[in-house]
């Protein structure tokens, strides 16, 4: 499923070098599915079930947990992972996020514990006026808020990243991604 071209020993250990050099840690990753694995993905999570999880002063979301986010428990995914942050990763718990009007994340005591933690994003066309960007907190206090391009993976240090308000420009537009953290 991951793009032959990343899997490359030398392109990995550009990527390891570039995840530890950024502030915070971390790294995005364009086309990172071959793009008919990608498509099959989409496939597979078209018929998701979302529910709302929300718990006000944290994170308001609709989440669902389709049997195709094993990918991400995979092998493959978790070697990768382990390859470019330089940890011994084992599993990934994660989920399919939907980002709607009046949707976000905070940074919360609870939520930002160490750790790694990784986007992958299945948005094919996101206004940047609608919200719903991941930002992140550098270690200086700036923030970094992340492009949003479909088939991109973020790998990064958890809990330095939120996800902005989606405004009422959003209409019944929503923002799709898969949201993990890797033990």
């Amino acid at each position: 499923m991951i793009n032959n071209v990343y899997l490359k020993e030398s392109t990995l250990e550009k990527f390891k070098e570039m995840f530890q050099d950024n502030n915070p840690k971390g790294i995005q990753i364009t086309s990172f599915m071959e793009l008919d694995s990608y498509h099959e993905f989409l496939k597979s999570i078209s018929s998701a079930s979302f529910r709302k999880n929300e718990v006000r002063d944290m994170h308001s979301f609709f989440e669902a947990k389709p049997k195709a986010l094993k990918f991400f428990n995979s092998s493959e995914f978790i070697s990768f992972a382990s390859k470019i942050t330089g940890k011994k990763l084992k599993k990934a718990e994660c989920s399919l996020r939907m980002f709607m009007k009046g949707c976000y994340t905070l940074i919360h005591e609870e939520t930002s514990k160490a750790g790694l933690e990784f986007f992958f994003d299945l948005t094919p066309k996101w206004n940047k006026k609608f919200g719903g960007q991941i930002a992140y907190l550098a270690y200086d206090g700036s923030k970094v808020i992340t492009p949003q391009y479909p088939n991109t993976l973020i790998l990064a240090e958890s809990g330095r990243s939120y996800a902005k308000y989606v405004n009422h420009l959003a209409g019944s537009e929503g923002r799709l991604i898969v949201y993990g953290k890797l033990k």
